[in-house]
């Protein structure tokens, strides 16, 4: 149980701070700045019309956190710097349920890491990782939901697999496209 902890909180470090440093600092590469830009001039957050309804609530829910703490965005380039933050740590987050599901199914360390390290740098990862744009919130939450459902099935209690549902709708309702996921949940039962 200690080796487990220490990997995810490796893993969990380790990949929130390389991809906070890797941050995009082009604003206008995807829609996420756009986003986080409204959010930011609104000064409040709201729910989003298009499929990205709780968007603007992580990141507005997030900056009010961080702001608790002493850091405050003067301005919209900051708030758009606190977004990536918040997907960096969302990835950090992804990757360490991906860890856990990996060991569920295989029993070994090492394609564990081995699998994680090919995922997290991939080419999709990093920029989704790396950037405000909003798939990386909504596969964090659809990781944690896959994790949860293999526990359901491995201690048959159907207390995890609402949990899991739960999960992959507030993942659906994050980023739409996170309902991808659910087939795969289905394919496992």
């Amino acid at each position: 149980m200690r080796k487990k902890i220490l990997f995810l909180t490796v893993i969990f470090l380790f990949f929130s701070l390389f991809y906070t440093i890797l941050g995009s600092r082009n604003y206008t590469a995807v829609d996420g700045g756009v986003r986080s830009a409204s959010v930011f001039f609104s000064n409040r957050p709201f729910i989003h019309g298009n499929n990205h309804m709780l968007y603007p609530v992580h990141i507005g829910y997030f900056n009010k956190i961080l702001a608790w703490f002493g850091i405050v965005s003067k301005g919209p380039f900051e708030y758009y710097s606190h977004s990536i933050v918040l997907n960096a740590v969302a990835a950090a987050n992804a990757l360490c349920m991906i860890f856990l599901i990996m060991i569920m199914l295989t029993g070994s360390y090492s394609y564990s890491v081995l699998g994680i390290l090919l995922i997290a740098f991939s080419y999709s990862f990093v920029v989704n990782a790396t950037n405000p744009n909003e798939p990386m919130l909504g596969f964090s939450m659809s990781a944690v939901s896959v994790f949860f459902y293999l526990y359901a099935l491995k201690t048959k209690r159907s207390l995890y697999s609402a949990i899991s549902g739960f999960l992959i709708a507030y993942a659906m309702a994050t980023y739409q496209s996170m309902v991808s996921v659910f087939p795969s949940l289905i394919l496992m039962y």
